[in-house]
């Protein structure tokens, strides 16, 4: 049965760590972006970090679906906040090796394809733990609100992107992906999940030694 008591702190909570978070890798990717544009003057580039900033979470996507049926959720959402956040951490670390503008981009192109694999397991796993989150009846409601905070977020990272990297360098905008990423899974941390069904196959016991899938409560 859903637990209704307290489902609004929690949904909210919730909600407002996944928007910090998206806040943060949207306005980094964004300033990646922004800083090839202005360092070669080339669609090509701009192309080249589009793609990789969205195929591979695409593609990546299928496995972090049938991982987030199986794993508990709040691991991987916050694994893979974290894992962007190190690969990001290192990155940052690694700037003053290489010079600044065209013959640092290919660098900063492995970097937007590391960032959107994490991104594909991330995201199958927060729409997973969305339903759980609120009562059925509230379901709607509750799905539209975070559209709503999506959309903010979407619309506002671009223009703060380029705010703030006009004003800094690439390397300290590179800090608000870490700093957000942190401030995220603290409050992800807080939030009490509800218990999880994880489907995992278990034999048949028939002569074929097929397996069917079979759910458990993993509350974790």
């Amino acid at each position: 049965m859903h637990e209704t008591t307290g489902w609004k702190g929690r949904a909210v909570l919730f909600l407002v760590s996944q928007s910090i978070t998206l806040f943060g890798s949207t306005l980094v990717q964004m300033a990646i972006v922004w800083y090839a544009t202005v360092a070669t003057d080339s669609g090509a580039w701009v192309a080249a970090f589009s793609v990789c900033s969205n195929l591979p979470q695409f593609a990546v996507s299928f496995i972090g679906g049938v991982w987030a049926d199986r794993f508990p959720r709040r691991l991987l959402i916050a694994g893979a906040d974290l894992g962007i956040a190190g690969v990001t951490l290192i990155m940052i670390f690694l700037m003053p090796v290489f010079s600044e503008g065209p013959e640092l981009l290919p660098v900063l192109l492995m970097l937007s394809l590391i960032r959107s694999v994490g991104a594909g397991i991330q995201t199958p796993a927060v729409s997973a733990t969305l339903p759980l989150l609120a009562p059925e009846d509230r379901r709607m409601r509750f799905n539209g609100i975070n559209a709503a905070m999506q959309s903010a977020v979407q619309f506002a990272a671009p223009a703060a992107a380029g705010a703030v990297l006009a004003a800094g360098t690439l390397q300290s905008t590179l800090w608000l992906d870490v700093g957000t990423a942190a401030l995220g899974v603290a409050l992800l941390l807080r939030v009490p999940m509800p218990a999880q069904r994880v489907r995992r196959p278990i034999p048949c016991g028939g002569p074929c030694g097929a397996a069917w899938p079979t759910p458990c409560v993993n509350g974790r």
